[in-house]
């Protein structure tokens, strides 16, 4: 089976069908009359899945971002060799510098939101693709993935007396 790489990892032409899903275009029925209609109707239909599947990629590759981001700054206050000498001006002057490099939207209150956002969930680590992990350093190994409680899991009722 033919492998192609979209991006950046590689993904079966079969499951890039499965991922875009079924359509009633061209590709599928050959036995329909092939129409400029039809044509431009496939295109449309290709174009707003791929879009739809491009703002789905990015919203998972943003918020990501975000967390490793927050991950960097909470590591960098627990860890950082230097951290005295930033104190309570830590995201001011991190914001600072990377506004000066054209990090985008790492502003001071940015970086904070970024750096709750991982005190809040640290364990969205376990979701992170093989390539991602490589981007952390080794502490982050440690941290599992946590499960969610099952519907059927039932909790007796606080008894106060």
């Amino acid at each position: 089976m033919a492998s192609y790489v979209f991006s950046n990892s590689d993904i079966s032409v079969a499951d890039f069908f499965k991922v875009i899903g079924d359509r009633d275009d061209i590709m599928n029925e050959p036995k329909k009359e092939l129409t400029f209609g039809r044509l431009v109707n496939s295109i449309r239909q290709i174009h707003g899945q791929m879009v739809a599947q491009a703002g789905k990629a990015v919203n998972i590759s943003l918020t990501l971002r975000n967390w490793m981001i927050g991950f960097y700054i909470f590591e960098f206050e627990l860890r950082g060799t230097d951290r005295a000498n930033y104190g309570e001006k830590l995201f001011s002057i991190l914001a600072e510098q990377l506004d000066a490099i054209g990090v985008s939207n790492c502003n001071r209150r940015q970086l904070y939101r970024y750096y709750r956002f991982y005190k809040l969930y640290p364990t969205i680590v376990g979701t992170l693709s093989p390539q991602l992990k490589k981007c952390l350093p080794a502490e982050a190994a440690s941290i599992q993935k946590v499960g969610t409680p099952s519907p059927q899991l039932q909790v007796a009722p606080e008894i106060h007396l």
